[in-house]
């Protein structure tokens, strides 16, 4: 039987055709443009249909650099026109990234007919903004695979077209150097070894000590009954000899590929930036120390997505995606830093409660400072009053976040909105307990009371495993209650006391 030849297959044939049909050198400056493009986390204004219209009229190269400058157009423009023009130099737009790399490099590659220059444009738009869904889905696939197939041999060709000359200026005055839109800023990708976070002490329990605190911490996969599949919840903490810890707690969001890998990369960087910002007194402002920190996290995790991205067929990259399909996941990838599909979740994206405590100018006090970015649970229990105050609450029936630490746009407006609490004290015998919302879900308990029913008290000393413990045993008990919406998550766990 003759097989029948549908609309959109014959679509997928005639672009096929089209890619088989561009030169080297124009695969290769496609490459350029789009890897620039992506890695801008900017949305992308000027459609595939926009650049089409271009070359239906006969555009020509003075036109496209009119477009590339902020100088309103002249009133013969088209009033679509116009509005793209507006929408690509409004500050949040990606055609402007790859309208600039086109200009700025089009004669390192030999190309100098301006149809050729829009048509590469056109292929951006169409992989950064789809306007077909299953077809769709298709064509971005192919394009990704020539951009991916092509960078390399891109960035050898833009590196050799370097004068010797640029090359010195370059080397010798770094400071005089203009910033701007060029791909070289986008096409390095910094190695990251994610090894670092695979070694994890907080799935088993750690227990930190100095003369004047102890803070165990813990992470933990949940109750059978959550049937979850993987532990999306870190933990970390550090302290120097003079009595000051930096401590973080990550939940990783369940419905975005790679929360595993998230929590524990913001978890960890977000100490360690604290680490060295307080143990080596660079700044005194609280706001700001909690603040570079959790910039540290969400610039970690761009960098974590773009090595990815620029090695799709690694074993990490395989790790992180599970049984997501290659083609789908790089998709989410590319989503993540230019959001064009809004109903998907950003990849890598966890929420954050972390901070410090270090000693007051009070005797025998320690001040403490907090920063959150989603939800999460933190309690202070005060020995002297015999009273325990919840400082950060959760609604345990709502799931959906809207702020997290991620890559891309999305990240970096949820590290801008940080959340601080008021800073408070703690003296001798005080506890602070830090927890995900899994161990505030199905009850209406204080967790200083649901730790208190799988073993904590405050009378004994406690061992290394402590807080792992105790979520542990409260897992435990949520499975022979058989109730299915007690603790129904991944639970975390810091307890923090002053001796």
């Amino acid at each position: 039987m003759a097989r029948k030849i549908t609309k959109s297959s014959s679509g997928l044939v005639r672009h096929k055709q089209i890619l088989d049909g561009m030169n080297q050198t124009e695969k290769e400056l496609f490459a350029l443009t789009y890897d620039a493009a992506c890695r801008s986390g900017k949305s992308f204004a000027a459609s595939q249909g926009f650049w089409q219209s271009c070359i239906k009229h006969n555009a020509n190269i003075d036109w496209l650099r009119q477009l590339a400058e902020p100088t309103p157009l002249n009133h013969a423009a088209h009033f679509v026109v116009k509005r793209i023009h507006n929408d690509i130099h409004s500050g949040n737009d990606g055609s402007l990234t790859a309208l600039q790399t086109v200009l700025e490099n089009a004669q390192h590659f030999n190309i100098g007919e301006t149809r050729l220059l829009i048509k590469i444009l056109e292929l951006v738009a169409q992989t950064l903004r789809p306007t077909q869904y299953k077809i769709g889905i298709e064509i971005q696939a192919l394009n990704r695979t020539i951009a991916h197939q092509y960078l390399p041999s891109a960035q050898n060709r833009l590196q050799e077209s370097i004068t010797p000359q640029q090359q010195i200026q370059e080397s010798v005055m770094p400071t005089q150097k203009v910033q701007s839109n060029s791909p070289k800023q986008f096409v390095h990708v910094e190695q990251v070894d994610l090894t670092q976070y695979y070694q994890r002490d907080d799935e088993y329990g750690q227990k930190i000590e100095t003369r004047w605190q102890t803070l165990w911490h813990a992470s933990h996969r949940g109750p059978q009954l959550a049937s979850k599949l993987e532990n999306q919840d870190a933990t970390f903490a550090q302290s120097d000899n003079n009595g000051t810890m930096v401590f973080a707690l990550a939940d990783g969001v369940s419905t975005s590929m790679g929360a595993r890998l998230a929590s524990a990369i913001s978890a960890r960087e977000f100490c360690d930036n604290l680490a060295s910002q307080l143990f080596q007194k660079k700044s005194s402002d609280a706001k700001d120390i909690l603040l570079n920190g959790t910039a540290q996290a969400q610039h970690q995790l761009e960098k974590v997505l773009n090595l990815f991205m620029a090695s799709p067929e690694s074993n990490d990259f395989a790790i992180v995606r599970g049984q997501v399909q290659p083609m789908v996941a790089v998709r989410l990838l590319e989503n993540t830093l230019n959001p064009t599909q809004k109903n998907w979740g950003a990849a890598l994206s966890t929420t954050l409660i972390g901070g410090f405590i270090q000693p007051s100018s009070k005797k025998n006090i320690f001040d403490v400072h907090l920063a959150f970015i989603g939800d999460g649970v933190v309690e202070f229990y005060d020995v002297q009053k015999q009273t325990v105050e919840r400082l950060l609450n959760i609604d345990a029936n709502t799931t959906e976040i809207s702020n997290a630490v991620c890559p891309g746009p999305l990240g970096r407006k949820s590290v801008e909105q940080s959340l601080f609490l008021q800073p408070f004290e703690m003296k001798r015998g005080d506890w602070l307990l830090i927890s995900s919302d899994g161990l505030a879900r199905g009850h209406e308990k204080y967790l200083f009371k649901v730790i208190d029913d799988s073993g904590f008290t405050t009378s004994q000393k406690h061992d290394e495993k402590f807080a792992w413990e105790l979520l542990e045993n409260t897992a435990k008990s949520a499975d022979a209650q058989n109730v299915k919406s007690l603790f129904n998550d991944n639970l975390s766990l810091i307890l923090l006391n002053i001796k």
